[in-house]
Formats: C-alpha cells, structure tokens, sequence
C-alpha cells in the first residue's frame, strides 16, 4: 500500500533553521549599520575638534602678535591690541571691548574645556595649550590637546 503525500510543505525543523539564518543575517546587518554610524560620528568629532582648536588658537595668535600689553594669568589672557581694543581669552570665550569699556564682540568656544597660557621668558614667546573635548554617541568623548607661540609686538609687556 502506498501513502499518497497531499502536498509538500516544511517541516518545523526546516522552518526553524530558515528563521534562525534570517535572523542570524539581520544581526550581521545591523552590527555592520552601527559601526558605521559610530565611525561617522567619530569622524564629525574629529572634524570638529580640529576646527575649534584651529578658529581659537589663529585668533588668539593673530591678537597675540598684534598687542601693545598683555596680562597674563594661567587661565585668562588679556589683551590690549596697538587700536585700544581689549581683548580677554578664557577657555570657553573670546571677548572684545574698544578702548571706552564697551562690548564689542563676544565669541564663545563651548568646546574649548581648557586653556593654559605661559610665557617662559619676559621676551620669549607666549604659549597656549588648549584642550578641546567632543561628545559623540551614547557615551564616547574626544579630546584633544593643542599648542601654538606667538611672538607679541616688540615692547609688549
């Protein structure tokens, strides 16, 4: 006697193994997807830290060369430009002032988390170390640390 088969179908262990492999080839695909999305993320910070740390410390170099007196302490640098402008450098801001006292430019640095300057020698050059840090993603941080001299204007104090 012969058994007539109605129709093909899958067995359950033929279904179990096609959605285990599915499921297997959409992991695979989203662990690829975030680790692009991180590397993106990380690349923008990069970018970013870099800008910050290059628009801070070009104007602070260009303020730096054009000064008729400097006050300097570790965190704060002041500046009185040869036009009458005062110019004060923090970490985070770079604020401008003409020779009356009144508010010209206010420019802040959000990113800019440290600033340290020196001056080895009363006519050496003055030196700046910033640090810039950078979230991106859920937890990750980068940080960077630059440094740039600049020679004041002959007579600067």
């Amino acid at each position: 006697m012969k058994l007539r088969r109605l129709a093909r179908s899958f067995t359950l262990l033929e279904l179990v193994l096609y959605l285990g492999l599915i499921s297997v080839g959409f992991a695979m695909f989203a662990t690829i997807e975030v680790n692009a999305q991180r590397s993106v993320a990380l690349q923008q910070a990069m970018i970013d830290v870099q800008l910050t740390s290059q628009d801070y410390l070009s104007e602070w170099r260009r303020d730096v060369e054009d000064s008729a007196k400097l006050e300097l302490s570790p965190e704060r640098l002041v500046i009185v430009r040869r036009d009458g402008h005062r110019v004060t450098y923090t970490a985070q801001e770079r604020q401008e002032s003409d020779a009356a006292g009144a508010l010209v430019q206010s420019r802040p640095f959000p990113r800019a988390t440290k600033v340290t300057f020196t001056r080895p020698s009363p006519t050496g050059p003055l030196q700046a170390e910033l640090t810039v840090s950078v979230r991106f993603g859920w937890r990750d941080t980068l940080e960077r640390r630059a440094r740039r001299s600049a020679l004041p204007r002959q007579g600067a104090q």
